[in-house]
């Protein structure tokens, strides 16, 4: 009866580790390709911070958790302007696409970061126009549980 449970213990541990280097493999490309693209950017790049987003994400226990985005906009430098004087319409789209996805499951939900980045970035094209907006970067998420 030992040696059964042990198998499985062990069987479970092997498991653990291939799914863990799965995982860290599908992150790596994507991290490299990400410092190859910042890499090649033109020198005339401005980038706009927007005022943090709050989402309030649904669990299955008693806990209630909000996370706060704050996200960095980059854009052309003759497209400053028309981002500063929209960054307000850009965050309520922001929130409410980001509520969308926390709501959902499967695989387009708002722990997909790419996914949600792509979701802002069509966002902002869709309200500033295509080529305004180059990229929505992420500067910091913080998440707080409470219950």
């Amino acid at each position: 009866m030992v040696r059964w449970f042990l198998g499985f213990l062990m069987l479970f541990a092997i498991g653990g580790a291939v799914a863990g280097v799965i995982t860290y493999l599908r992150i790596q490309p994507s991290t490299v390709q990400q410092a190859l693209g910042t890499a090649a950017k033109p020198a005339n790049v401005a980038f706009i911070e927007l005022e943090p987003v709050n989402v309030p994400i649904p669990r299955l226990d008693d806990a209630e958790e909000t996370r706060t985005y704050v996200f960095v906009l980059e854009a052309d430098r003759d497209a400053q302007l028309t981002v500063l004087e929209s960054r307000l319409k850009l965050r309520d789209r922001y929130t409410k696409y980001l509520t969308a996805l926390a709501e959902r499951a499967g695989p387009e939900n708002i722990e997909n970061v790419p996914y949600m980045k792509d979701q802002l970035q069509a966002a902002a094209n869709e309200l500033l126009g295509q080529n305004v907006v180059h990229g929505v970067l992420i500067r910091s998420v913080i998440s707080n549980v409470t219950g």
